[in-house]
């Protein structure tokens, strides 16, 4: 993390995190990255970069007065575990608790033999205080919806 910066997600930042949402492939499916193309242009986030390369990111928008969602998150392999999704949250979480949101909401997918890293993101979730709201199936996968009150 030593020389790891997180600023505010630009438009030219944009192009940048569907690269990494490619490279990030295990996590991301073409549908997804598809929709990402066009949905990120209204969104806002953060980037994490190591001097001038991006090598994580958070996106994440207000759907009313009190609640925001968390739509996309990755961080590189090469820059994982050394805190930098944590640092990407705290500072996500920061931003929409001085905007006055209450609750934060995001999708993940919950256990599936195709899907093995995703524990990672369970746990990962869970360390930062969201819990599982609900779950409901879409297609051979089961989607856990799940909530952090700030």
């Amino acid at each position: 993390m030593e020389n790891i910066q997180v600023l505010p997600m630009q438009s030219k930042d944009k192009t940048i995190i569907i690269d990494i949402m490619q490279i990030l492939s295990d996590y991301f499916s073409p549908e997804t990255i598809e929709f990402a193309e066009e949905k990120i242009l209204t969104l806002t986030g953060f980037v994490a970069k190591d001097k001038d390369i991006i090598v994580g990111f958070i996106t994440f928008e207000n759907i009313s007065k009190s609640k925001a969602k968390i739509y996309w998150m990755g961080v590189l392999p090469s820059y994982r575990h050394q805190g930098i999704g944590s640092v990407l949250m705290k500072q996500t979480e920061a931003l929409l608790s001085e905007q006055g949101i209450k609750k934060i909401e995001l999708l993940t997918l919950d256990e599936h033999p195709d899907y093995p890293g995703y524990l990672f993101t369970r746990n990962f979730y869970k360390k930062h205080g969201f819990e599982i709201k609900d779950s409901y199936r879409e297609e051979d996968v089961t989607i856990l919806t799940m909530i952090k009150k700030l």
